[in-house]
């Protein structure tokens, strides 16, 4: 079962790797950038997808606004960034999951980045560290990110006819 599991997260790295260099190249179809400055608090730390990663336990459990790329994998969405790679040059992926209680504005966010082939993002919420035999997402990511708002989209890249589809 390991040896699946280790495939499965190889395969979803590769494909994350097309998605961010690949169809990144198409950015004169990009959407024009949303902010919604009403998710983060005085309290809610902003920090880089690459720094929660290298120090996942610091940020266990804590609300923090994430800072990453959204893209989507085999076939559910997941945030990570290109320069953050595993010891054995694998990208490390997060599972966003939402929140469900969304005014309408997000809804309308979270359908403009589920339409979106890649987006820099910074969405607030609760980061969970790897449980020992937990993985989030279809491609096995160790961690997961529960978005309460979606802060900011920018530079969304609309999908191409016939993506994953």
């Amino acid at each position: 079962m390991s040896c699946f599991l280790t495939l499965m997260r190889r395969c979803a790295a590769v494909l994350s790797l097309w998605a961010l260099y690949g169809c990144a190249v198409a950015v004169e179809g990009a959407r024009p950038d949303t902010r919604l400055t009403t998710c983060i608090t005085a309290d809610t730390p902003t920090v880089a997808f690459c720094d929660v990663v290298a120090q996942p336990s610091r940020f266990d459990g804590r609300r923090i606004a994430l800072s990453a790329v959204w893209m989507p994998v085999v076939v559910s969405p997941a945030i990570g960034d290109p320069a953050c790679l595993d010891t054995d040059g694998q990208l490390r992926l997060c599972s966003p999951r939402r929140s469900g209680d969304e005014t309408e504005a997000q809804t309308a966010l979270w359908t403009r980045l589920y339409e979106s082939e890649r987006a820099d993002v910074t969405l607030v919420g609760v980061f969970r560290s790897n449980r020992p035999g937990t993985l989030y997402g279809s491609a096995g990511q160790v961690f997961a990110f529960d978005v309460d708002c979606i802060e900011r989209i920018d530079g969304a890249v609309p999908r191409q006819p016939g993506y994953f589809e």
